[in-house]
């Protein structure tokens, strides 16, 4: 029995050591090895379509539309839709305020989800590239020339941007949360130079209309679009210049529920598009899928069951002891990060394991 358990234990504790450290080193490896290159064209300049979704946001919309209609780009070749996913609040009346500007408005009476919401817009788009962001993001001017210039090459179908998170309450969360995003930010950026992406940023995300495909409106779009614009044999490529702000005051409870969404969420688009992780067929995105993705998202499973075996094991060596001081001491500075989270009182060492 005990042999068992220890084929578990260091089974899950090696996968664990493999998404979180192992799998970033293969990628940095490989970005050195096998480096693709693409061509970047900033004279090419197609007619954009920034689609909007927009559920309840009176609150943010005249600010966004503002930004929109701020960007640098050509005069004639930026369209700007707005889809309202049935918005109750006054959200279409602001929006209308713009119509004389140029922003089309398409309300949809009831609410269908940003994915279908998206499908909407797309469908009325007339430019030959759809950007789509989201209602709550700002952009600097330069954005739309910083994605679409990437997209002149004919093996690239989509490109995403650089999220920058604003904090403006300095937060402990929000301090880990900023550590987390630069890990993510070298991730994304070695994906993309030596393979392709298979993600993208739902508030910063430039698709060519013509490897767009209707996106079925219960899969999660900034995941399941890049997917099957890849399937298409395409591209995805991060482009760090091209910025998107998002401001957020981080609480624990919002943002374990958005972590929590967005893994149920992936893990169902895999499920629908499993056939992606077969590596024998698609190489090193299925790779990818499985290291980045599915086993990212299982790692609180694979956490739970490495503390049990390790309680199992605890007087069997002093080698599993030690582990499970270690994970004892993990466990209590993310209990103690979220105590002085609750009472307001920063302490710097606690902002990683907190977070994780």
């Amino acid at each position: 029995m005990s042999s068992i358990v220890e084929i578990v234990f260091w089974f899950l504790a090696l996968t664990l050591s493999y998404i979180y450290f192992g799998y970033p080193i293969l990628i940095l490896l490989m970005s050195f090895t096998r480096r693709r290159t693409h061509s970047r064209d900033a004279s090419y300049q197609p007619k954009v379509s920034l689609v909007i979704c927009a559920y309840n946001e009176q609150k943010h919309i005249k600010k966004k539309m503002e930004n929109s209609l701020s960007l640098d780009y050509p005069m004639g070749k930026l369209e700007i839709i707005v889809v309202s996913d049935g918005s109750t609040d006054k959200t279409n009346e602001y929006i209308r305020h713009y119509e004389e500007e140029g922003v089309k408005l398409h309300v949809l009476e009831s609410r269908l989800g940003k994915t279908e919401a998206q499908n909407q817009g797309v469908k009325m788009s007339s430019g030959e590239i759809v950007f789509f962001s989201d209602a709550t993001t700002v952009h600097p001017p330069n954005v739309v020339g910083k994605l679409v210039r990437n997209l002149a090459d004919d093996a690239i179908g989509g490109v995403t941007g650089k999220v920058i998170y604003m904090n403006p309450d300095n937060t402990g969360l929000g301090k880990g949360l900023g550590l987390y995003s630069k890990y993510e930010k070298f991730v994304r950026s070695r994906e993309s130079r030596f393979q392709f992406m298979a993600w993208a940023a739902g508030c910063i995300y430039a698709v060519k209309k013509t490897t767009f495909k209707r996106i079925p409106s219960d899969l999660v779009s900034d995941f399941a679009g890049p997917l099957m614009i890849v399937e298409q044999g395409h591209r995805i490529l991060y482009e760090p210049e091209a910025i998107a702000f998002v401001e957020r005051v981080p609480s624990l409870k919002a943002e374990f529920t958005r972590r929590s969404r967005i893994a149920s969420q992936g893990l169902y688009v895999l499920s629908r598009m499993k056939h992606l992780m077969n590596p024998f067929r698609y190489g090193f995105l299925s790779i990818t899928l499985i290291s980045r993705r599915l086993l990212r998202w299982l790692s609180p499973v694979f956490l739970g069951f490495v503390f049990v075996s390790n309680v199992v094991l605890i007087n069997s060596s002093n080698l599993y002891r030690a582990a499970f001081g270690l994970q004892i001491a993990l466990y209590v500075c993310a209990l103690l990060g979220f105590s002085f989270e609750k009472i307001g009182t920063k302490v710097r060492l606690l902002n990683v394991p907190m977070t994780f």
